[in-house]
């Protein structure tokens, strides 16, 4: 079922800067692979697939990617969500990651190519 989730690129054309946002639903490698294989996919901002899982954010998937910022959504749970894997993975793109089990809601406003990041 992980695998019939919406993954959404969402493309903020604001000013003279372009800010691109990826939603990935809860795919997993087969889905990043094609998504990677067919789409323009590189992006500032990821929302981390999944809660962050083993099955997801491959380090293919996120060299392609090579967000700035990563957003995971994940609350307490006996998964180990997210795993020492993604979060290498994230750390070894550079991305600046943000987690909702320790950062509270995040909240991202983007305003001419300009991302502002607040926590809860």
């Amino acid at each position: 079922m992980n695998d019939t989730s919406l993954a959404i690129k969402f493309v903020n054309n604001g000013g003279q800067t372009q800010t691109n946002i990826l939603f990935t639903g809860d795919i997993g490698e087969k889905n990043e692979k094609y998504l990677v294989n067919n789409f323009d996919i590189k992006v500032d901002i990821l929302k981390v697939g999944h809660h962050g899982s083993k099955y997801s954010s491959s380090n293919y998937f996120l060299k392609a990617v090579n967000p700035k910022i990563a957003a995971i959504e994940v609350g307490k749970n006996s998964y180990g969500h997210p795993t020492k894997e993604t979060l290498n993975g994230l750390a070894l793109v550079g991305a600046q990651i943000f987690r909702t089990d320790q950062d509270g809601t995040i909240k991202l406003i983007v305003n001419s190519g300009e991302i502002n990041i607040f926590k809860k």
